[in-house]
């Protein structure tokens, strides 16, 4: 059976989300709460792995484009177990955990971005034999360092980024709205893929595209429902819908990513 990669976590993310539901307010509720973020985390992770997989055979085609493509998936697979990383370290949740988690997807998007923008104006250097230059290698290094030097900052950081709690940086939706303009221009930058990566990977482009549409509708609904209360309900169910939005975007890029490391020869 075709898409099994797509369907299974998709699957699973709705039961889960099911359940969080039909249970909310419990303690059986909170159990499926913690076992769907952990299903998240896991699901993070292997799309990271999926992610880097591709580097060798999509470098062949798109070139060194892809690592900044491989980046962004870094970036946002992060994005739910840097949430567990500070709530284990003690940082006061609330403010100080939507502003670190939205910078990260903001440099997700920027990077995304980047690597679509120089697939599709050919402005990209060739991996030769599937082998990563020196240079790549240490962009990747330098980033990592960067990164995990941000994940770190935030915690003595913590009392400055929650005093901003109840400014206009919150009230505004701010946050949310740059997220989901950020996705909609990449969005339509993906759109324009098809065009610039031939026959071959072609199909991968729609799974990207439904994938950076997935993880705008999180920021989407976190506006409407969590911040404008356009609807009344319960915090369970705002933050399970986010859990099945991001499972159903990771699932999209491991189908886009197995797509690719098929269509390409070893």
């Amino acid at each position: 059976m075709k898409r099994l990669e797509f369907i299974i976590p998709t699957l699973v993310a709705i039961l889960l989300f099911t359940l969080s539901v039909a249970f909310q307010g419990t303690k059986a509720g909170v159990a499926i709460g913690t076992s769907f973020l952990v299903f998240v985390i896991i699901l993070a992770i292997t799309t990271c792995f999926f992610a880097f997989r591709i580097i060798k055979v999509y470098g062949r085609i798109v070139g060194n484009a892809v690592i900044y493509l491989v980046l962004a998936i870094f970036s946002f697979s992060a994005i739910y177990p840097y949430q567990f990383f500070l709530i284990l370290s003690g940082v006061e949740t609330g403010f100080t955990i939507v502003l670190w988690e939205h910078l990260i997807f903001y440099i997700g998007m920027v990077l995304f971005f980047t690597a679509v923008n120089k697939i599709n104006k050919h402005d990209s250097n060739p991996i030769k034999k599937g082998i990563l230059s020196q240079k790549d290698k240490i962009n990747i290094g330098i980033f990592v360092m960067i990164f995990f030097f941000l994940v770190i900052l935030v915690i003595p950081l913590s009392p400055y980024s929650s005093s901003l709690a109840g400014t206009f940086i919150d009230t505004s939706q701010m946050l949310h709205i740059i997220a989901f303009v950020l996705a909609f221009f990449v969005a339509r930058e993906v759109n324009k893929m098809k065009s610039s990566v031939g026959k071959t990977l072609s199909s991968s482009v729609g799974s990207l595209f439904l994938a950076i549409l997935f993880l705008g509708l999180i920021h989407f609904w976190e506006t409407l429902i969590g911040n404008l209360k356009v609807f009344t309900v319960s915090e369970d169910i705002i933050t399970t819908t986010i859990y099945l939005l991001f499972s159903v975007a990771m699932a999209s890029f491991i189908f886009a990513f197995r797509k690719i490391y098929k269509a390409v020869p070893l």
